[in-house]
Parts: C-alpha cells; sequence; structure tokens
C-alpha cells in the first residue's frame, strides 16, 4: 500500500468507482461510499469496515480520506508497530488507559490511529493534506452558516 498515492488502487482526488455504494453525504459537499465485498485486511489486522470519504460535488467527486474500523487491540497493535517502522516515530500521540492515539503527518498525508481499550474499537484514518484541509474549511463555513440562521 501507498498511503501518499492514495488507497488500495484509489488515487488522491479520483472519483468514486462504479462500484462503491454511497453511505451519505454531508451538508459541507462530503460524502462517504463503501465498497461491497471489500477487503477487511490491513497489514494482517481484520477490520469491521471501511469508508471512502471523498470531497466535493456530485459531479466532481475527489477522494480525501479513508476510514478504517476494527475492533481488538492485536489488531491496533499490528497497525500501530506498522505505521512506526513504516514512517518512524510518530509526530504525536500517547499511549493511555482511556484512550490511546498516534499521529504520522507527511507532507501529503495524515495518518490517525485510535484505541479505545474499554470498548476494544479503533478507528484507523488516512487523509489526502490539502483536500482534507478544504473540507475542513467547507465544514467550519458551513457551521458559521448555520449559527447566523
Amino acid at each position: 500500500m501507498n498511503e501518499i498515492e492514495g488507497f488500495r488502487g484509489i488515487k488522491w482526488g479520483e472519483p468514486p468507482s462504479k462500484e462503491m455504494v454511497l453511505l451519505k453525504r454531508t451538508d459541507y459537499n462530503a460524502a462517504v461510499y463503501e465498497l461491497p465485498n471489500d477487503n477487511l485486511n490491513l497489514d494482517g489486522a481484520k477490520l469491521s469496515h471501511i469508508g471512502y470519504m471523498f470531497f466535493g460535488n456530485k459531479d466532481n467527486e475527489g477522494l480525501m480520506k479513508v476510514e478504517l474500523e476494527f475492533n481488538g487491540r492485536n489488531n491496533y497493535e499490528l497497525l500501530r508497530d506498522r505505521y512506526r517502522e513504516k514512517f518512524g516515530p510518530a509526530n504525536g500521540g500517547s499511549e493511555g488507559s482511556l484512550c490511546s492515539h498516534w499521529l504520522w503527518w507527511r507532507q501529503e498525508v495524515c495518518i490517525a490511529l485510535w484505541y479505545l481499550p474499554k470498548k476494544g474499537a479503533s478507528r484507523f484514518s488516512i487523509a489526502e493534506s490539502s483536500i482534507e484541509e478544504k473540507c475542513v474549511k467547507a465544514r467550519q463555513e458551513r457551521r458559521r452558516t448555520r449559527a447566523v440562521e
């Protein structure tokens, strides 16, 4: 997997494939899709769901983020250790009894890993930096507009 260029053959900024199913559309110009029969395995970790987030209007969407959900400490440790090997020490994060989280920032992408020990639930996201920034700005603008309405 080459996270710098995209995820599983879909490059950052590319539109959703015809096989993808729309799960939801947000009011800040983003949409979440999934791939039926997606491979729910990443570097040996067993995943429960993969969501592909695209930014833009219906006719001009581009992949900006992938969110992977999984359960269990073993899966969390597999991914944490894998990304430490691949990208070196995390730019931020910590291990905790309530929440563990790690962030790796690169010029092109931000990779985040969270684990909630009491729930045994985890989330792993990979986001393309420039497109994610546009989405964050659109979400903030939508919140400001709602506050005025």
